[in-house]
């Protein structure tokens, strides 16, 4: 066991998710796992880099908001702004 997840059929371990986060920045879903249930801090989507400052209570979102856009999503609004 790794993490207290349990190994599955392959040799590698199952992760356990709980809830889905949706960036602010890029709409891309991604996954935090049990550890997160009870979380007030920052995330960083592993898609386009954008930090988000969350609140998390007993495993449901609460509260989410921009920190700092990744350079590159900062870059392309600045262009658009042209």
């Amino acid at each position: 066991m790794l993490n207290g997840s349990p190994p599955y059929k392959g040799g590698g371990v199952k992760r356990r998710y709980i809830m889905k986060i949706k960036c602010l920045s890029c709409g891309h879903d991604f996954e935090l796992d049990r550890s997160y249930a009870e979380y007030n801090g920052q995330v960083k989507c592993n898609t386009c880099g954008t930090l988000l400052s969350v609140k998390i209570e007993d495993g449901m979102v609460k509260s989410s908001e921009i920190v700092a856009l990744s350079k590159r999503v900062a870059g392309e609004e600045a262009q658009a702004g042209k």
